[in-house]
């Protein structure tokens, strides 16, 4: 049955406006559900923002503001496979994203994988070489390589522009454990520990050290620390 004309035009214009506003309506919930997510943010309520930029992708895949917040977000609970995978997504989509390649790289370093750490922690350092975390990471990879006195001479610098950074911390403490030299190593572990007081890698590292140095009284309450 045909419509009749004076109806047809109103309507096809009717149906025009409404497939265009669908097209605008994905965005514009993915945004709502985006600006929801910082919301629970500000509020402490982490879950509930997870939840809200997993609506964000259902919607747009391409939203690289919560893509880095929701990778953020796994990242700080725990969740470091599924954040790396999210901080990759990332890179794929945005291969300037230097967040992206910090993080990844510092990932890469924190899970032992030398491969995905030098890559991501040059690529950091190519996009913003006077940057002091970028060029901490630097030094890191390159010191698990061959270029040690260069990768220790950066990290020192480092340190002299910016004492937090605790890659830059590592990379000087493995030069002395290297060098049989664990007393210096502990003084240097108990420092980067103000810094960065719950890191279990330097407190494994200090555990070492004290083992090494045959301090059973100290290798014993860092133990009970660690495990309490």
């Amino acid at each position: 049955m045909f419509l009749p004309t004076r109806l047809s035009a109103p309507l096809c214009g009717l149906a025009l406006a409404l497939a265009l506003a669908a097209c605008d309506t994905a965005e514009e919930r993915a945004e709502n559900h985006y600006q929801n997510a910082l919301g629970y943010i500000e509020e402490g309520e982490t879950d509930r923002a997870i939840v809200e930029l997993r609506n964000v992708f259902d919607l747009d895949g391409n939203h690289n503001e919560a893509r880095t917040l929701f990778a953020g977000l796994l990242r700080d609970r725990g969740d470091l496979r599924e954040a790396y995978s999210q901080y990759l997504r990332l890179v794929e989509q945005v291969p300037d994203s230097l967040a992206g390649h910090v993080a990844l790289a510092e990932l890469a370093l924190g899970g032992g994988n030398a491969a995905d750490a030098d890559r991501h922690a040059n690529r950091a350092y190519e996009l913003a070489p006077d940057d002091p975390n970028t060029r901490a990471l630097k030094a890191a990879v390159d010191y698990a390589g061959e270029d040690r006195d260069a990768a220790l001479e950066m990290a020192q610098s480092v340190l002299e522009d910016d004492p937090t950074q605790l890659p830059a911390h590592l990379v000087i403490i493995a030069d002395q454990v290297n060098a049989g030299a664990d007393a210096e190593a502990l003084m240097l572990i108990d420092a980067a520990l103000e810094i960065e007081p719950e890191d279990e890698g330097l407190h494994i590292l200090k555990l070492r050290a004290l083992e090494s140095m045959e301090d059973q009284v100290g290798a014993a309450t860092q133990l009970e620390r660690m495990t309490t």
